[in-house]
């Protein structure tokens, strides 16, 4: 299934007693409704990114599809400051995971490369349509630091900045490996249209 996360929203608990999370959203629809299913994140998203998530309802289907997520693709919006000196690109910089569990541009890192196209650019800021071709944790945010053009609002690696935090993964392409059809899905977040 596909569902849509708010920002603020946590995808899983933070701790056995949180009861604030997408999956415990899920458990409670479950009960609610009397439907017989699990819980699988095939992907995931930071509790300040929205956006759409794929999860798997059993353990097979589950397998399957986590076998398949580096081939699904996956198109983000994100607000940055500044305007870009390229309008479109492509960052291909390794990230590495610091011993704080933050991430850094590191020839020591993961391999990592980003697509970006510029849509819009406004009162210093810039509106971009993204494509990750590798799906490391914090990529977005660490690619566009990198670039000296942090994303907007971002706490942990902008903290300075008084804007509002916009990153959304709004469209996830997919090969149903069950009906072996292609399948797209999309949402247009506010703040693109507000932009």
């Amino acid at each position: 299934m596909i569902i849509y996360k708010p920002k603020g929203l946590p995808t899983i608990p933070k701790n056995k007693d949180d009861s604030y999370s997408l999956y415990n959203a899920i458990y409670n629809y479950y009960l609610k409704n009397n439907i017989s299913a699990s819980i699988h994140f095939i992907s995931r998203l930071d509790e300040d990114t929205e956006g759409l998530i794929l999860v798997g309802k059993d353990k097979n289907s589950s397998r399957i599809l986590n076998s398949l997520k580096n081939e699904f693709d996956k198109y983000y919006y994100a607000i940055c400051d500044g305007y870009l000196d390229q309008k479109e690109g492509i960052i291909d910089r390794p990230i590495l995971k610091t011993e704080d569990n933050r991430r850094i541009v590191s020839n020591d890192g993961k391999s990592a490369q980003t697509i970006y196209k510029v849509v819009k650019e406004k009162d210093n800021h810039t509106l971009l349509n993204i494509k990750l071709i590798t799906g490391r944790t914090h990529q977005i945010r660490i690619h566009f630091l990198s670039l000296s053009h942090p994303l907007s609002g971002d706490k942990i690696y902008n903290p300075n900045s008084i804007d509002d935090f916009h990153l959304c993964a709004y469209k996830l392409k997919i090969f149903d490996p069950f009906d072996k059809e292609e399948k797209i899905f999309e949402i247009e977040p506010l703040f693109v249209k507000e932009f």
